[in-house]
């Protein structure tokens, strides 16, 4: 994962045993170089935490013991369900339970003193004075009052503005009104803070979280986000949706309501899936950040969080003029004399279904033109002199390895208006890491 972001695995809780210890993934360690200590703790999505044992066993498993079964039952865990944990420091996790509707749900507070019953407030707040929680009401519209404690804390009597930032959203300066009363200082949220929640469409009834830094004077906020979506939350999506990975990048994707009203990605979920390079068997974790916009994290079989693969590199800028007429010359040349036995750097194929999304290039080709080790090639539609940096996928198997054109190959093809059932011809040009494409007739 990226230097700034935490790593994380889930878990499905598939085996019956599962109240009494939590075998981790493996892999997770061995992906990151971790370990735990013995003591670890858990936290929730309202800030309640849990005290376990990590335990390591035969084959350096990880497991939670001790405190587990406390845990599991306070969140009456059930046979189906899958969490997600998040490393947040060396023996701290976030902990995200989503139900067998595949949405997350709430951990109950209980009300016989046990983990935080009764408390008015969240393990957070608590422990961090610089550290609130507020649902938002009608008259939080033009301004809030922070809370005398945070005030104290964060020295904000005497600032006369502050910085708050959503956070996956916008930031503004935010004036900071100072109201003197006869008791205390009130310090209020005043004028920016109307345009702050327009800008990062703030909803009445959600709970959101602010925490102050006082080394930026910036004040993060984030949603306390409803634990489903849809149908239990009689929430909805507009038509057209954004994406956002982990590096920052989104995809626009249209969010299509079908009989039932069932919602599905539709147009722009193809390319996001190619570039997303997903596989059968994983997993992905949609949280809402605004209304039309979603985070978006991938697990791979090995039960850990993947990278999305970068982008490939922008193509070059166009060659000169007088380059361009020596390819010219140079393809009308070999023309006559290519063919896919003499020309090791040539070959054709008719253009399929299964082509659409990536096609394979042929052993002999690739090898002959220094293929491997290749991250992209250029292609070139000669017709329309369409030109596009396209991935080149290595995947290494027995007797051969292959070679497939993948990410950018399905925008060549529809901005060259490639037709399927055509035959088409590839020749290679190493020098300039160029294959020209062109129609056989």
């Amino acid at each position: 994962m990226s230097a700034n972001q935490n790593p994380s695995f889930f878990k499905v809780l598939s085996n019956t045993d599962f109240t009494k210890l939590l075998r981790l993934p493996p892999d997770f360690f061995t992906r990151y170089g971790l370990t735990l200590p013995e003591k670890v703790k858990l936290r929730c999505h309202d800030g309640r935490t849990w005290n376990v044992t990590a335990e390591r066993f035969h084959g350096g498993v990880f497991c939670f013991t001790q405190g587990w079964p406390a845990f599991a039952e306070e969140a009456a865990l059930q046979l189906g369900e899958f969490l997600v944990f998040t490393l947040l420091t060396k023996s701290k996790f976030d902990v995200a339970v989503f139900g067998t509707s595949f949405c997350e749900r709430e951990i109950k507070i209980r009300n016989d003193g046990v983990a935080g019953g009764g408390a008015s407030r969240t393990d957070d707040e608590s422990s961090n004075p610089l550290y609130f929680e507020i649902r938002l009401k009608p008259h939080h519209k033009g301004r809030i009052s922070l809370p005398a404690r945070f005030v104290k804390a964060s020295g904000m009597v005497g600032r006369k503005s502050v910085m708050v930032e959503y956070v996956g959203g916008a930031g503004k300066s935010v004036v900071a009104d100072h109201r003197r009363q006869s008791h205390l200082n009130r310090v209020d949220l005043a004028g920016g803070w109307r345009e702050f929640q327009e800008m990062n469409e703030f909803v009445l009834g959600k709970t959101y979280s602010f925490e102050f830094n006082p080394n930026l004077n910036l004040i993060s906020v984030n949603q306390r986000l409803p634990p489903a979506l849809f149908t239990r939350y009689d929430l909805t999506l507009p038509e057209n949706v954004k994406i956002r990975g982990h590096d920052g990048r989104t995809w626009n994707v249209t969010a299509e309501r079908f009989h039932g009203g069932v919602f599905c990605f539709t147009q722009g979920w193809p390319a996001f899936a190619e570039d997303a390079a997903l596989k059968l068997g994983e997993f992905l974790v949609f949280t809402p950040l605004t209304k039309s916009k979603l985070d978006v994290a991938i697990y791979d079989t090995s039960f850990c969080e993947r990278e999305i693969p970068p982008p490939p590199p922008p193509p070059p800028p166009p060659p000169p003029p007088a380059i361009i007429r020596r390819r010219k010359i140079n393809r009308s040349s070999h023309n006559s004399s290519s063919s896919s036995s003499s020309n090791p750097l040539y070959f054709e194929f008719c253009l399929k279904k299964h082509q659409q999304s990536r096609i394979t290039l042929p052993v002999k080709f690739c090898k002959t033109g220094g293929m491997m080790g290749k991250k992209y090639v250029m292609l070139e539609y000669v017709a329309t002199q369409t030109c596009k940096a396209v991935a080149v996928d290595h995947r290494r198997k027995s007797p051969a390895a292959r070679f497939d054109l993948t990410r950018g190959w399905r925008d060549f093809r529809e901005e060259s208006g490639l037709v399927l059932g055509e035959t088409y011809s590839f020749e290679f040009n190493p020098n300039h890491n160029l294959i020209y494409v062109n129609q056989v007739f």
